[in-house]
């Protein structure tokens, strides 16, 4: 059976460790051999996919001249209820219509959505990732729980997913937090473990670490690192909050942040501001891989400080890179990492800067530092044995989907 990988449009590096994971793995898939039964191709929408570098085929859908004109159209009724309605049906019709020719011409039997959230064509059989429930999960952060994001959420559970011949979830503690809201799931849901990003596979000669080093104004071992979006649930007010307890304690090292702002910059500048630390705290924006890898490499620990799990790679690729790991006590974490991390309650500025001060300790950090290498090397999360588990998930899903033309 032809399986197509779905690429959209938002697959682009601005997206962060979302963009470094979906490298990775369509990387490794384009690069993989399938048994017999399966083939392996590319779809997309977009017709700059066509720029990707890839091996095995990609298949771009055509543009619907009809179908546009009725979309048009009906977006310039919505005034009208009744003609509005009418028209969006139709052309929600047509397109789902426009969709299935496009790939039963292309002989596509299945489509594998390779991130979350991304069930772009209804009525095709998919299999597709699941990494949190946390609208429901967690605390109600704007971006994961304000009152549209919910509704968006809320619908992609129950009413795309549940189309899904498989779900992957990215652990087991994952796959536990996903059965707890939607227990219906449980034979249709399996694991695919999360991995480290493409950052993990650089080499970056130490001349050149030196060299990013000095242009951001940073010396090895003088600074904790967070590379996280400026999102709400990353916690960056807590981890400054906490950061700013270190300070006062006469502690010298400094505080690198990575990650998009969002339009969330100047509330984190005046966080800053408000609790003194101007000078002590760097903010590097969106960072190309090269320096992510300097700064893991270089870092004196990675404090990651999110409330959102259950899993996250960056305390992976720093395991991998030999920066020891603070983090938050995330049922994830905890499977990821076990006793190869030091953990905190990501409501408490005070715990925070308890591990901060406690990985000061010059052994306790060294210590740690072997265990996260430890760690990595024997891990289960890593792309082999996530393709691995995505091999056998795929050929369950073909067993199934041959049930039916």
């Amino acid at each position: 059976m032809r399986i197509g990988v779905w690429i959209d449009h938002e697959y682009q590096r601005a997206l962060g460790g979302g963009f470094s994971y979906l490298s990775r793995l369509l990387e490794a898939m384009d690069q993989r051999t399938y048994g017999d039964g399966i083939e392996i191709v590319f779809l997309s929408q977009n017709p700059e996919a066509a720029q990707q570098k890839l091996n095995k085929k990609l298949l771009v859908e055509p543009k619907s001249f009809k179908v546009d004109l009725i979309s048009a159209i009906a977006q310039w009724a919505k005034p009208l209820p009744v003609v509005g309605r009418w028209l969006d049906a139709k052309a929600e019709r047509l397109q789902r219509q426009h969709h299935k020719h496009w790939l039963d011409s292309e002989r596509v039997g299945m489509i594998f959505y390779p991130r979350p959230h991304q069930v772009a064509i209804k009525g095709i059989p998919f299999v597709s990732l699941s990494w949190d429930i946390g609208h429901r999960s967690t605390f109600p952060f704007p971006e994961v729980s304000g009152l549209s994001v919910y509704g968006r959420r809320e619908q992609h559970f129950t009413n795309e997913l549940v189309h899904a011949i498989l779900v992957l979830a990215e652990s087991e503690a994952g796959r536990a937090e996903f059965l707890r809201f939607f227990p219906t799931f449980e034979r249709r849901l399996r694991v695919m473990p999360i991995f480290p990003g493409l950052v993990i596979q650089l080499e970056v000669a130490q001349a050149r670490q030196d060299e990013i080093l000095r242009h951001h104004g940073l010396e090895k071992s003088g600074f904790f690192l967070y590379p996280a979006q400026l999102w709400a649930h990353k916690n960056h007010h807590n981890l400054l909050e906490a950061f700013a307890l270190y300070c006062q304690k006469g502690n010298g090292r400094r505080l690198v942040l990575t990650g998009s702002d969002l339009g969330k910059r100047a509330f984190l500048e005046q966080n800053i501001q408000r609790l003194g630390i101007a000078r002590k705290v760097d903010y590097l924006g969106f960072v190309e891989d090269e320096t992510l890898f300097t700064l893991y490499k270089n870092a004196w620990a990675l404090v990651f400080a999110s409330f959102l799990g259950p899993t996250n790679m960056p305390p992976l690729e720093a395991a991998w890179l030999g920066c020891p790991v603070l983090c938050s006590d995330l049922a994830g974490h905890r499977e990821m990492m076990g006793d190869a991390a030091l953990y905190f309650d990501p409501v408490s500025a005070q715990q925070i800067c308890q591990r901060m001060i406690a990985i000061d300790a010059p052994e306790l950090r060294q210590t740690m530092a072997e265990r996260a290498q430890r760690k990595a090397a024997e891990s289960k999360f890593n792309i082999d044995n996530a393709l691995q588990a995505l091999d056998e998930a795929l050929a369950l899903a073909v067993t199934v989907r041959s049930c039916w033309p």
